[in-house]
């Protein structure tokens, strides 16, 4: 404690006069010589006793008179000046803080940046506003394309997100020009997070989806569906929402299982019945032996209480002619080992007691 009330001496009497700086640095350097050494990068250098002196003085004009011979070299050190000081408190900066000061020399806030950003029309800035804007590396370079295209209203939060996603004036400028998107900020982040591309949108759009929003976008993406699985979906000849081919992609229908439907059924089944036998793992023949068997009106959800035991269409028409169609009686009798040769001389029995 003594020692450091030595230092702030020798300061004090730099700083009015007293002594020169040369001179304060001899007694600096006598002070220095009498204690134990100071290890690290950061030990003070009695050379610069002039701005040091410079220093506390300043930091005294704004109100601090109680900050410490270290604290106003760690302060030095980290490139705090006289000349920053006066700046910063003739543009307004200015606290009796220590802290204050301790945030504007740690995160590099100067009197220049403070400058552009007022040149460039952002006066209302805080200190902590200026942290967050070096920190992120928000510029006044990088703010003002973004103002050019109309985003006046741009919050230091929305310009925060920007920079962490690396999103620049030019890409959004790109889709919304060449894409013909009316996207927001929010959504160009979102294109940005889930890579989402120029490219990519385009040729969803150039495929013929014209209608697309930047949602579906982002959940075409999200669940891999890429531009080749779109044509090769459109090729199949079916007319597709985006839900639906999302619906498909999750549940892996695949473009050659709907070509299949389609050569086989020439449209009979819709979207619900392709997504429930794939859903399910009904193969197409299967359901093509109910069609086959006469069955046209029914859907794929009439079948699937058959396909679960795999019982033959063919089993389920003698039930039909017999008069049992029930689905819940067809599969016991199934799984009661009743045969279609049974079913047959049961209704052959009935006959001829109908018909003596």
């Amino acid at each position: 404690m003594e020692i450091e009330k030595s230092k702030m001496s020798i300061l004090d009497m730099v700083a009015a006069g007293k002594i020169t700086p040369d001179e304060g640095v001899e007694l600096l350097e006598a002070l220095k010589a009498s204690q134990p050494k100071k290890a690290g990068k950061n030990a003070y250098d009695p050379r610069g006793t002039r701005k040091v002196a410079d220093l506390r003085e300043a930091l005294f004009d704004v109100g601090l008179d109680d900050v410490g011979f270290d604290e106003i070299d760690h302060l030095m050190n980290l490139g705090l000046t006289e000349k920053v000081v006066e700046e910063m408190n003739a543009l307004g900066f200015t606290s009796d803080s220590l802290n204050h000061w301790s945030e504007i020399a740690i995160h590099g806030v100067r009197p220049a940046m403070i400058k552009a950003f007022r040149d460039a029309g952002f006066g209302d800035l805080s200190l902590d506003d200026l942290i967050e804007c070096k920190i992120h590396n928000i510029t006044p370079e990088f703010i003002m394309p973004f103002r050019e295209m109309g985003c006046e209203s741009l919050s230091l939060e929305d310009l925060v997100e920007l920079r962490i996603h690396n999103v620049e004036a030019e890409i959004f400028a790109t889709f919304r020009r060449e894409l013909g998107l009316d996207m927001s900020l929010e959504d160009v982040i979102e294109f940005k997070i889930h890579g989402v591309s120029p490219s990519y949108v385009k040729g969803i759009k150039e495929i013929g989806f014209e209608d697309i929003t930047a949602e579906e976008i982002v959940e075409c993406k999200i669940h891999e569906i890429t531009l080749e699985f779109l044509q090769q979906m459109q090729g199949t000849g079916l007319v597709f929402t985006i839900e639906e081919l999302i619906e498909y992609r999750i549940h892996g229908v695949k473009p050659d299982f709907v070509r299949q439907f389609q050569e086989t059924f020439s449209g009979a089944f819709d979207h619900e019945d392709i997504l429930a036998a794939a859903i399910h793992h009904i193969p197409v023949d299967y359901l093509k032996s109910f069609y086959d068997a006469g069955f046209v009106d029914w859907r794929v959800d009439d079948i699937l209480v058959f396909s679960t035991n795999q019982i033959p269409a063919d089993y389920v028409k003698a039930m039909h002619v017999v008069g049992i169609k029930d689905a819940r009686e067809i599969k016991k009798a199934f799984l009661d080992g009743v045969s279609i040769d049974d079913i047959q001389t049961i209704f052959a029995s009935n006959e001829e007691h109908l018909n003596p």
